[in-house]
Order: structure tokens, then sequence, then C-alpha cells
């Protein structure tokens, strides 16, 4: 049993927030179960657990002056080779006897520990972190400890559960995504580079330079012979989207082409049943993946390397659960059992993510919460966030009514570095008394002429460009596709559609702005905000329709509603709809099916007729027409008699 317990963070490192977080929390608890007063971490105001004696300052000018070139960046130069004028400063300044007790401890205190016979037991957050709170990894050099902390150890079959109970949970979030058609991802034959942060311990080599990927080059090119290479982006903060952003470009210049991201989090690629295996130098998800059945790749070694099957550990870091850490009865039975039981042993029931919370160590895990989930979301709307968004939506109006409108020419908005209001506020009342055409891709599209309505002022929308198939030349005037997730899927096709003016939602549109800026500079898009949240739908309220989508278009549930909105504000006098059927029964004129179930198509396509209706009337009011051509009995319009547009 040790006389004293000393703790020594990371003296040199520029941030020690984290380890001492870690100590100031485990400070009451082993006070309790063992007696031991452990103090403060040395150079605070509080008595630390080393001798009286003990200067930080001068411990750090001590390994300073050892290694003159390194003080720009004496953590790294230092982190595996203390010099030895400092290490014997350090250790003189220990107790008799004492346990080292570290959080994230560096390789030269651990090696100085074994060669002086000082046990040492180190504590840090787990790099598996997808259980329902945090784990904390231990190792010690004593092995009577070692076996005590066994007792509490987390075994291989917990962390299958955890493992398996997030997997479930994450496909059936994707799987109700992908039937929304809100975010779908294909990750099949790919390998995902998973980036750390540039100044990351474990990235440090033993002459204290930070690794980085184009070290390892031939091995990663080996392994992409085969697989698409993608690089993980991390939006978790500017910082960490930009360095991956840099860590994509280098990526790209060392493999020869382009090496695109990867915008799913960590638990989604991991959870996927897609064919996906994972690459890094030593990043936590490549201690995560096989407990997923993901395969990973090393290019560097491990920081904290995890013990085997319990109970035959006989090395490595022991894991155990958050709680145990802030459990009196913990400390006594790893450090002090021959003593009197402490009371209370510990305290009862701490909550999910009480560590996470404890010590704001989320990781990916604040995305599983997060991320496109009901609950964040509907907190925010009951809390105030409906009157918030019609508050917005009302100062947008009044500001947007003070604005001019005048005519302008292809690509001038852009060229002239003009706003998306501004350039689409140039498109109101150019097109005054006129006749417009809107084209569903319902069956019924098969009726009318296509050649001839390509001559029209006609919108067109998502997969008509199949009609390019049946030999037509698809150019329309105007062309629309809200989803982004189509147009991942059809990127190359709708860039390749020859349009006067194309609008696409503001998520399509941001998608192009990342991925494809050369068709926003090349061709004449516009970015429309469809609010589809809840009481701004159409069908939600009679006023729902927008006279001015340059601040805002009302969702109708289907595009063809949106372009709707935009031929009323150009000034269209008729609006001519065609190949809109709503009746999801049916395939389109293409032959695919939606991809909803069909008792979800027909609730959306009520709110879709209840939406034309709303159209139809803001039309009339304003002494305009909006009928159908093509007889569509779900269509709540009224038919007009247009021959000359009728297939002959």
């Amino acid at each position: 049993m040790p006389a004293a317990v000393a703790y020594i963070p990371d003296f040199l490192r520029h941030s020690r927030v984290k380890s001492e977080a870690f100590f100031d929390l485990v400070h009451e608890p082993i006070r309790q179960g063992c007696g031991f007063d452990v103090g403060q971490s040395a150079g605070g105001q509080v008595p630390s657990g080393l001798l009286p004696g003990f200067n930080l300052q001068e411990f750090v000018e001590i390994a300073a002056a050892a290694i003159p070139d390194a003080r720009e960046n004496i953590w790294a130069a230092t982190y595996h080779h203390m010099p030895e004028l400092a290490l014997d400063y350090l250790f003189g300044s220990l107790p008799e006897n004492p346990l080292v007790l570290a959080s994230e401890l560096t390789p030269w205190l651990k090696r100085a520990c074994i060669q002086r016979g000082i046990d040492f037991l180190d504590m840090r957050c787990s790099p598996l972190g997808f259980g329902r709170d945090l784990l904390i990894a231990l190792d010690t050099s004593s092995q009577s400890i070692r076996e005590r902390i066994l007792e509490y150890a987390v075994s291989a079959d917990d962390l299958r559960l955890e493992a398996a109970f997030l997997g479930a949970n994450l496909r059936a979030h994707r799987n109700r995504l992908n039937e929304a058609r809100r975010h779908t991802f294909d990750l099949n034959n790919t390998l995902v580079y998973v980036s750390q942060s540039l100044r990351d311990e474990a990235l440090i080599a033993a002459d204290g330079h930070f690794l980085r990927v184009v070290e390892f080059a031939d091995r990663l090119r080996a392994l992409c012979k085969e697989r698409q290479l993608l690089c993980l982006v991390d939006h978790s903060d500017i910082y960490s989207a930009q360095r991956c952003e840099t860590e994509r470009r280098e990526l790209s210049a060392m493999m020869g082409y382009e090496v695109k991201a990867c915008h799913q989090h960590t638990y989604q690629i991991l959870s996927a049943h897609d064919d996906t295996e994972i690459v890094g130098i030593a990043a936590p998800a490549l201690y995560e993946a096989p407990w997923f059945g993901k395969t990973a790749h090393w290019l560097g070694r491990p920081l904290t390397p995890l013990a085997d099957e319990y109970p035959a550990a006989a090395e490595g870091y022991l894991q155990v659960g958050f709680d145990s850490i802030l459990a009196p009865a913990f400390w006594h039975a790893i450090l002090t059992p021959d003593a009197p039981s402490p009371r209370p042993s510990r305290l009862p029931g701490f909550g999910r993510h009480y560590g996470r919370e404890l010590l704001e160590e989320w990781g990916d895990h604040e995305r599983i919460l997060n991320w496109e989930r009901l609950l964040p979301w509907q907190s925010f709307e009951r809390s105030g966030g409906i009157v918030l968004r019609r508050r917005i939506t009302e100062l947008e109006r009044a500001q947007g009514s003070q604005g001019t409108s005048q005519p302008r020419g292809k690509n001038d908005g852009a060229r002239e570095g003009a706003s998306m209001t501004s350039r689409i506020q140039r498109l109101k009342n150019t097109r005054i008394g006129q006749t417009a055409y809107i084209v569903g891709n319902a069956p019924s599209l098969r009726l009318l002429d296509i050649d001839r309505l390509m001559e029209q002022e006609s919108f067109w929308c998502n997969r008509a460009f199949e009609l390019e198939a049946d030999g037509y030349a698809f150019r329309p005037k105007y062309y629309l596709m809200r989803d982004a997730v189509s147009l991942q899927a059809w990127t190359e096709r709708v860039l390749a559609v020859k349009a006067d003016i194309k609008f696409f939602g503001k998520e399509a549109y941001r998608f192009l702005d990342e991925h494809h800026p050369e068709a926003l500079a090349e061709q004449d898009i516009m970015a429309l905000e469809v609010n589809q949240n809840q009481g701004f739908c159409m069908c939600d309220d009679e006023e729902n329709f927008s006279y001015d989508p340059s601040l805002m278009v009302h969702s109708g549930y289907t595009v063809v509603l949106d372009a709707i909105q935009v031929a009323y504000y150009m000034g269209f006098a008729r609006v001519l709809v065609g190949g809109v059927d709503l009746d999801y029964s049916q395939p389109y004129f293409y032959g695919a099916r939606h991809s909803r179930k069909q008792d979800e198509m027909d609730m959306l396509t009520q709110c879709m007729r209840e939406s034309f209706i709303v159209a139809r009337r803001h039309f009339e009011r304003n002494g305009r027409q909006l009928l159908k051509i093509t007889p569509s009995p779900g269509l709540s319009l009224d038919y007009f008699d247009c021959p000359e547009m009728l297939r002959k």
C-alpha cells in the first residue's frame, strides 16, 4: 500500500484543463476512500502532493535549458524523452513510497517511474466513446493494483452490447432519413481517412515532430488500390473544419486525384452495413472500428493500447465506467483494501452522459443526440422557435418590400457579386401578362407535346431530364430541383441540363457551392429558401403563399408549387400545369416510383392537394389563372383545353 499519492500532470502541455479536471473529480473520492489528501496540481495556489520545495517554473526552465533548440515547442520535444536534470529535480520532490497518479501519462514519466521503482496509475478517457457514458482507461505498473482494477473492468461482452445498441439506433435513424429522402449516403467500397488535431499527442514521434499523413504515402496508396479514398470532415468548429480541409488537400496532392470529403460522422460510418474501411494515424475511430465489425488500418501506433479480452488481460489499459472513479469504494478497493470501508461507498444513480457533461467530452456523440433528431428540434420549436421564425419572416418581408426591381441579364448577379436576394428580385414582373407552363413528371406528361413545350416559357423539375432517353432535346427555360439528396444522386445529369435559369433549394445550392463551385460560376443558378417548418407550409394557412420568393417560398410538399410561386412573382398572368397527377400509386413517366411508403405518400398527397387550392385562390384573388392542361383527377385545378400543347 502506498504511503502517499502524488498527482503529476503533463507539466509542459500548453493546456492541462482536461487532465486537471480529472484530478479535481477524483480528489474527494480518493480522500474519502483511502484517507490520502493528495492536494492539487503543482503550480497553483493550493498545496500539491509534491514536497514544498518543488517549483513548477524551475522544472520547466531546467527542461528547456537542456534542449535550447526546442523552446518553440518544448512539450513535443520532451514528450518522449525528458532531460535527466529535470527528472532528478522532479523525483527529488516526491514524498516517500508514493504512488504517482497521472492523467494522460507521458512516455517520459512512465519510463522514469519504472526505472526508479515507483508505481504509477494513469487515468484518461478511453478512446472507445460509443458507450452510454465515458469509459475511463486505467494503466498501472503495480500488479496488485491491476488485479484489483480487473474486478471493476468493463468486459468485452459489455462493450459489444454497447456497440450493438448504438449501431441499431443509428441504422434505424438512417432508414428513417432514407424513407424521407432527407439524407442518404453510400459508403460501399470506400476507405475513410480519419484525421486528428495537428497537435494531438498521439501524433508526436520519438524525435519530437508531429506525424503527417504524407509520411505514410506509400502505405496509403497500397490500401487505396481497390477502394475510393475519402477524408472524414469534422464540422464541430471552424478550426476543425479548416484543418480537415487542409488535410484533404494534402491527401489529394499526395494521391494525384481529388480526395472527396466524407460528411458523415464517425458513428454513422461505423454503424453502417456498407463495405467501408477506416484508416488513420492514431485516431480514436481506429480503436472503435473493430467493435462495429469494421476493418481499421493503423498508420501509426496507438497512444492508449487497450487490454485484450478480460480477465486474461496482462497488459494494456483496463477500462472502467465513469461512475467507478467517482466512488470512494473504488479507490478504497484498489489502493487501500485493508483499511476500513468508506461511507458512503458511492453516490447512487448517476445519469446517462454524466461524465460527458462534467468534462465536456462529447466527441461525435453530440451528433448522435442532436443531428436530425426529433427531440432537440421540437424543444426549440415549442420553446419559442415557431414565434421566432414568424417574426424573422415578417422582418424580412418588411425589408424586402423596400427594395427595387429591375431587369437582369444572364449571370449578371453572379458577375456583379450581388446578393442572392437581389438576383431573384430582378425577376419580378419580367413576364407580366404572359403564359407559363409548369410541368411535372407524372404519367400524364406523355400526353403533351414535349418539343413544343420546350419552346415556351416552361418550368421543368427533378428528373425531367429522363426525357432525353426518349430522344427529346431537354433544354428548358427554367429548371428546378429543391432536394439536396436528389442533387447528390444525379449531380452530373442535373449540371448537364441546359436551362436559362435553374432554381435550387438552399441546401442543394450549398452542396454545389462546396463541391462544384465552377457550376455556380458558369450557370445561372438561384437558391430558394423553401420553408417547410410547422405553420409555414401552404396547407397550414390560407395566407401561406409567397409574393416574394427572394425572401422565402412556402412549401407545398412538391417542387411544382415552388415553381408556381416563382412564376407568380415573375408576373405570369396564366400558369398552366401539366403532368401533375398527384397519384403516387403510379410510377413517374420514366418508370421509377417514389421511395416513400404508400401510406406516407397518401398523407403528403393530401397536403399537396390542399396547397394547390391555396395557390389557386391567390391567383384568382389577384385576377390571374392557375389551371391544368392534363386530365389529372387528383389535381384540384380547373381544366383548360389547350390542344396546341397536346401530343399529336
